[in-house]
C-alpha cells in the first residue's frame, strides 16, 4: 500500500512480516510512543506530532525536544547508525530518520 506522495506506511511493513524478522524495532518504539512512523525511501517521517498542541505554542522547544527524543530511541537500539534530524515539512512531524549517519 502506497500513501500519499509515495511513503509507505511504517507499521504496514512490520505487520506484513510473516515471520516478524523484518520487524523495526525503532518504527515499533516510535509507534508505541504516540507517533505514525511511515517510510519515505530509506528514510523514515513522522506523519503526526504526539505533542502538536505544545508545538502550536513554542514550536522551535518541541521540534528540538522530538529530535532529541527520536535520536535517543535509537542511541539505546545497539548498532543502529540511523539518526534523526530537524525536517520540517508542510504536514507531520519536524523530525526525519536518515537511513545512516552522513560521513563528514
Amino acid at each position: 500500500m502506497v500513501a500519499e506522495g509515495g511513503l509507505v506506511p511504517a507499521e504496514r511493513r512490520v505487520v506484513e512480516s510473516p515471520a516478524g524478522d523484518d520487524a523495526d524495532p525503532l518504527v515499533n518504539a516510535l509507534a508505541a510512543t504516540g507517533y505514525e512512523p511511515v517510510c519515505a525511501g530509506v528514510d523514515i517521517r513522522l506523519r503526526n506530532c504526539p505533542f502538536h498542541r505544545l508545538a502550536e505554542q513554542h514550536r522551535d522547544l518541541i521540534c528540538r525536544m522530538n529530535v532529541s527524543l527520536v535520536q535517543g530511541m535509537i542511541d539505546a537500539l545497539p548498532g543502529d547508525g540511523r539518526t534523526a534530524r530537524l525536517d520540517r515539512g508542510a504536514a507531520g512531524c519536524c523530525v526525519a530518520v536518515a537511513a545512516s549517519r552522513p560521513t563528514s
